[in-house]
C-alpha cells in the first residue's frame, strides 16, 4: 500500500486563511494612508471607447468599443517536478514567452431604441497569426422590464454564484476546480431572466445547444437548460448585501464539450458583504450517468468559500478554501491552469490525470489601481489531491500567480 502524504502543510494554510482577518482590523489606519489617484485621468481615458452616446436619437443611443486584456505569470512546485505558465505551451496553448496571455478580447456594445442591447467580444490570438480567432460572446438582450428580459445568442453560461462574477471582477486569478469542471463554457442559445417588482426574488431560466464551435452552434447535439431562483436577504439580515440562489443545469446528452459528463448540476450559492467584509460561496453536487463513450461517470461534491476583506480603498485581501470529493476513483480532473503543468504530469499522454479527493487554500492580494477596470493581482495556492487508484493522478503542491487584469 502506497504511504499517504502529510496533509500538514494543507493544514497550515488553512490556518494561515483563518487568521487573515488581522490585516482588516488595521484597516482603518492605513486608509489614511492611501491616496487615491485622479479619477478624471482615467474616465477621460476610458471615455474615449464611447464613440457614440445621443439618447435622444430613436434608433441608436450608444455605441462603444469594449475589451479584455488579462496576462499573468505563474510559477509551482509540486511532488511530480517544478513548472512555470510558460509550460502551457507544451498543451498547445500560446503563451508569450513564460507570459499567460489569459485572456485577450475586443468587441462592441450598444443600445438600440431604448430597450435592445447588442454586445460581444473577439478573442485575438496573443501572437496576431491571425489576429482573429473566434467568438468569445455575441448577444442581445430586449429588456421589456426589471421583470423580463428577453436574450439570444452565444454567451459564457453561468452556472454556479463563482461563474455569475465575471471574469472582469473575479478576485482570484483562477476559479475553483469542480466549477471549471463543470462549466458549459461558451455556447449558443437564448434565455431569460428578472425580477420581482419588489426586487426580493430573481430567477433565469435558459436552454443551450451543447456543441461548442468558434462561432455559433450547429445543432449537432444535444441542449443543456439552466434554471435559477434566488431571494435577497439584504432586507431581513440588515447587510449591505445578501443573497442565496438555488442553480439547477440539466444536459440532455453529457459527454458532449459543452455538456461535460453530468446529467445534472445542482448548485446553493450564497454571498454577503458588510463594510470592509465580504463573501461568496457555492455548494456544488453532479449525477452522472454514462457519458457519450459508454464510461461510467463518478458523482461529484464539493464546496468553495471566498471570503475578501478591503484593507484600504485600493487594496483586498483575499483568501479560498475548496474542498471536492468523488463517490468513485477518477472522479476529478487536476486542474490544467496550472497544477497540470508538472513535468510527469504532461509526460502522461492520453492519460487521465484524475483522483477521488480534491482540496486547495489560496491567498491573494488586489491592487485596484483603477476599480475593477485596472488592477494588480497576486496569490499563492496549495493543492493536494488523492488518488486512490493509484494511476497517475495524486497531486501536492504550490503555485504563485501574479497578474494584470484590464477592461473597457
Amino acid at each position: 500500500m502506497k504511504p499517504q502524504k502529510s496533509s500538514a502543510p494543507l493544514a497550515a494554510l488553512t490556518i494561515a486563511l483563518a487568521m487573515t482577518a488581522s490585516p482588516c482590523w488595521a484597516a482603518d489606519i492605513l486608509a489614511t494612508n492611501s491616496q487615491k489617484a485622479p479619477a478624471s485621468t482615467f474616465d477621460d481615458l476610458w471615455s474615449h471607447a464611447i464613440l457614440y452616446q445621443n439618447q435622444d436619437n430613436p434608433i441608436l443611443q450608444e455605441f462603444a468599443l469594449q475589451g479584455r486584456f488579462h496576462v499573468q505569470y505563474a510559477v509551482g512546485s509540486a511532488d511530480q517536478g517544478n513548472f512555470t505558465s510558460g509550460d502551457l505551451q507544451k498543451l498547445g496553448t500560446e503563451t508569450w514567452g513564460n507570459a499567460d496571455v489569459r485572456r485577450w478580447y475586443m468587441g462592441f456594445r450598444s443600445t438600440l431604441f431604448h430597450h435592445l442591447k447588442l454586445q460581444g467580444h473577439a478573442v485575438i490570438n496573443p501572437d496576431w497569426e491571425p489576429v482573429y480567432n473566434s467568438i468569445f460572446d455575441l448577444y442581445a438582450t430586449w429588456g421589456v422590464s426589471d421583470e423580463l428580459q428577453i436574450n439570444a445568442g452565444k454567451v459564457e453560461v453561468k452556472f454556479t454564484k463563482e461563474y455569475e462574477v465575471s471574469s472582469k471582477e473575479i478576485v482570484t486569478l483562477e476559479r475553483s476546480l469542480l466549477i471549471n469542471q463543470l462549466s458549459p463554457g461558451q455556447i449558443t442559445g437564448t434565455w431569460v431572466n428578472g425580477k420581482n417588482v419588489a426586487g426580493s426574488w430573481n430567477y433565469e431560466l435558459g436552454i443551450y445547444a451543447t456543441d461548442v464551435q468558434e462561432e455559433f452552434t450547429e445543432f449537432q447535439a444535444g441542449a443543456v437548460t439552466l434554471a435559477k431562483i434566488g431571494y435577497d436577504l439584504k432586507s431581513a439580515t440588515g447587510l449591505e448585501k445578501a443573497g442565496i440562489g438555488l442553480h439547477w443545469m440539466h444536459s440532455s446528452q453529457p459527454g458532449v464539450a459543452g455538456a461535460k459528463k453530468y446529467d445534472d448540476n445542482f448548485a446553493l450559492a450564497g454571498e454577503i458583504k458588510q463594510g470592509r467584509w465580504a463573501a461568496t460561496s457555492d455548494l456544488v453536487y453532479a449525477s452522472g450517468k454514462n457519458d457519450l463513450t459508454g464510461a461510467e461517470v463518478p458523482d461529484v461534491w464539493g464546496i468553495s468559500i471566498i471570503p475578501t476583506c478591503d484593507i484600504t480603498k485600493k487594496l483586498q485581501l483575499v483568501t479560498r478554501y475548496q474542498f471536492v470529493r468523488s463517490d468513485q476513483n477518477n472522479g476529478i480532473t487536476l486542474q490544467n491552469r496550472y497544477d497540470r503543468l508538472a513535468s510527469d504530469l504532461i509526460s502522461q499522454t492520453g492519460k487521465a490525470i484524475a483522483g477521488n479527493q480534491y482540496q486547495a487554500g489560496y491567498l491573494g492580494l488586489n491592487y485596484y489601481i483603477y476599480g475593477q477596470k485596472l488592477k494588480l493581482m497576486t496569490g499563492v495556492e496549495y493543492a493536494k489531491m488523492q488518488d486512490n487508484a493509484n494511476d497517475g493522478g495524486e497531486y501536492n503542491g504550490w503555485t504563485w500567480t501574479s497578474g494584470l487584469r484590464l477592461f473597457f
